[in-house]
């Protein structure tokens, strides 16, 4: 089973800002929690560019705990949002945040990281975020790093092209490097949650994927309570719901799906085979299927723990049951039913947990085509002004907020 890369494994998650904790490793902390030694969850800012640190410090704090994970292992570093874009990676260029800070900060019960170490706040700049993030994996001593990508944006960039930096510089600094996106995969997937089924993460929407890394993923399947259909019983809508200041729940119909997925940067500890399924198209099914689906040629990959590289297999079994057959490397339909399940095994005998897919075709009509996409310019419409409308009061409630803030922090 995939997810057996994380037992008794030490985690190491670094994200950007609050909230991201869910839209990169939200699915990995409630799936893996329960067979790994430890996770930890540091994240790099204070999301402070509207002001209410305190509060969204607060709510990543909660957001873990639903997730499973003690306050204990959260390590805030402290820095003030900040053009980040203008960071001298070559020397100590010091940035001034947006609010006008020079420093690190966090919580009077809970300061930052780099106040724990030195007694002292650190500037904002290149050089002390790498040494901060150095450190922290030195005290740490994670199994598995799991990181951000490059996704589109000034912090989010910089905190990849650190990780990256001290994973070069030191590869045998961690076991296993994983690299997600909190936007691609989830923030910006597709919003599918309310389909007739939960979406796989689509290579449709990694902009900045090349496809020949796209086939390169390693896929893990997502615990049954971030698979719940009743939304409000999901945990990662629970997580999501602590962070109340985000409205973080209206994108839950993105973020959660039937798997989490993430590329390799380093690797130094072995890794069991595993084997994927697909259809030869942009999604990934592996859930239930409660709509029309045109069966198309099985693709299967076998993940090479060797090479850390994900190879086609040409020799396979397929299994079939129900009104689905399997004729000369094509699936198609027989009977009125079309219900039916596909299995997958190696001629070696290696299976895999998520190999099995139940296929079921509802009836298609004009009436439910009409109503599906109503459906979806609704939601559409809801989500623009809604969010509109709270960034607006957002502003305005900060303006207002933001001296009284500055005025209860103990260390600005």
């Amino acid at each position: 089973m995939q997810l057996d890369i994380f037992k008794n494994k030490k985690i190491l998650v670094i994200v950007p800002h609050p909230d991201d904790e869910i839209n990169l490793a939200g699915a990995l902390i409630a799936s893996a929690n329960n067979i790994a030694e430890s996770i930890h969850i540091a994240v790099m800012t204070n999301g402070d560019y509207y002001g209410m640190y305190s509060r969204r410090l607060m709510e990543v704090d909660g957001s873990i705990r639903k997730l499973g994970i003690v306050s204990e292992n959260l390590i805030y570093l402290g820095y003030p949002e900040a053009d980040f874009a203008s960071a001298d990676f070559e020397g100590g260029k010091n940035i001034i945040s947006y609010r006008g800070l020079k420093h690190t900060y966090a919580l009077k019960e809970k300061p930052e990281y780099h106040w724990l170490k030195t007694g002292e706040h650190a500037l904002i700049n290149y050089k002390n975020i790498k040494s901060d993030i150095e450190a922290l994996i030195s005290d740490i001593q994670p199994d598995i790093i799991v990181y951000n990508g490059n996704d589109k944006h000034e912090a989010h960039i910089l905190l990849c092209n650190i990780v990256e930096a001290i994973i070069k510089e030191s590869p045998q600094i961690v076991g296993l490097a994983l690299k997600g996106f909190c936007y691609e995969t989830a923030w910006k997937a597709p919003r599918d949650y309310y389909a007739q089924n939960i979406l796989s993460c689509c290579r449709g929407n990694m902009t900045n994927i090349y496809d020949k890394e796209w086939g390169q993923r390693m896929r893990f399947p997502v615990d049954k309570t971030c698979r719940s259909r009743v939304i409000w019983n999901n945990k990662i809508y629970k997580a999501l719901n602590e962070h109340a200041s985000q409205i973080a729940t209206i994108n839950a119909k993105s973020i959660i799906n039937s798997d989490f997925c993430y590329w390799i940067s380093a690797r130094n500890i072995d890794i069991q085979p595993y084997i994927k399924l697909c259809f030869k198209e942009d999604f990934v099914y592996d859930l239930k299927i409660k709509r029309d689906v045109e069966l198309k040629e099985i693709l299967v990959y076998e993940y090479d723990g060797e090479k850390s590289r994900i190879r086609p297999l040409n020799e396979f079994i397929v299994k079939t049951s129900g009104d689905i057959v399997y004729e000369k490397g094509e699936l198609k339909w027989k009977g009125k039913r079309r219900k039916g399940k596909i299995f997958v095994e190696t001629k070696d005998g290696k299976s895999d947990d998520n190999i099995g897919i139940e296929l079921i075709s509802s009836y298609k009509s004009i009436i439910n085509k009409c109503y599906r996409n109503l459906e979806k310019i609704i939601d559409k419409i809801w989500f623009i002004t809604y969010r509109k409308m709270y960034r607006y009061f957002l502003k305005a409630y900060c303006i207002k907020k933001e001296n009284l803030d500055d005025k209860t922090n103990y260390n600005m």
